[in-house]
C-alpha cells in the first residue's frame, strides 16, 4: 500500500501537464479529486 501511494504520487505531476491537453478543465478537476481522494486514503492507512 505505501508502493501504491508513491506510485500515485510520482504519477500525478504526469497526470496536470500531459493530460491537460486531453481533458476539459471540469474532467481534470475531477481526475485531480479522485487522485487526491486516493492518495489521502493510502496515507491515513
Amino acid at each position: 500500500l505505501q508502493k501504491c501511494s508513491r506510485d500515485v504520487s510520482v504519477l500525478k505531476p504526469d497526470f496536470i501537464t500531459t493530460d491537460k491537453n486531453f481533458f476539459s478543465d471540469k474532467e481534470m478537476l475531477e481526475l485531480q479529486k479522485t487522485i487526491d481522494k486516493y492518495v489521502a486514503i493510502s496515507l491515513v492507512r
